[in-house]
């Protein structure tokens, strides 16, 4: 929940605003709460059995949102695309996933950084501190994407943001003992990139903020 929070607040207050949102588009015009068959079509899918799961990582509002599973070949080299939905089918969020990346799918990580979660939308986490996992969160500006980053000489958001994406990756860095820094041999073993709209980065905040109240 803390690691959702860091990467949500430069784009996002709390607010349990739950309107529609017609013009804000999540992914290759899948819209905020666009109906689950009609994100369907837009994108393509033939799939015919999807498995249909509840989305439980801490940081989503409780027993409220559920995931789609699609199998295929997908923009940039990802082999899994998530549609996320709340209990009306209707679709919130798009989560690509790749289970055997390459190498240049990510930006060069040389250092260890500090995150556990790897995929958001299926909960999962690295299982040991030997591997690597790391975020970069872009933001839409002008057609294009930009990275965010804290320090100078990075695009900083202006609050008028739809839609962050985040890049994530879980790696076995391949560290020398006793060492921070990545050896020769690294690779990837998954990586994702998570679209989010700012109605849903609200509605998260608000319930990861009286969340944390309790």
């Amino acid at each position: 929940m803390k690691e959702l929070a860091s990467l949500l607040s430069p784009f996002a207050r709390p607010s349990p605003n739950v309107a529609p949102a017609p013009e804000v588009e999540i992914y290759q015009g899948v819209t905020y709460l666009m109906p689950f068959v009609e994100a369907k079509q837009k994108l393509g899918l033939k799939q015919t059995m999807v498995p249909k799961n509840k989305v439980i990582t801490a940081g989503f509002p409780k027993d409220s949102l559920f995931h789609y599973a699609f199998d295929g070949i997908f923009d940039g080299g990802f082999n899994k695309l998530y549609l996320v939905t709340d209990k009306a089918d209707q679709v919130v969020a798009v989560q690509l996933v790749c289970e055997s990346p390459r190498r240049d799918m990510i930006r060069d990580i040389h250092t260890a950084p500090d995150w556990s979660m790897y995929n958001f939308i299926n909960n999962r986490r690295k299982a040991t501190t030997r591997l690597w996992v790391d975020h970069q969160t872009h933001f839409l500006r002008t057609g294009s994407w930009r990275q965010y980053r804290k320090v100078s000489g990075y695009s900083h958001p202006e609050g008028k943001e739809t839609v962050i994406r985040i890049d994530s990756v879980l790696m076995d860095p391949d560290s020398p003992n006793g060492t921070n820094y990545r050896g020769q041999e690294w690779k990837l073993l998954e990586v994702s990139q998570l679209y989010l709209p700012k109605p849903l980065m609200e509605l998260m905040m608000h319930y990861i903020g009286t969340t944390g109240q309790r």
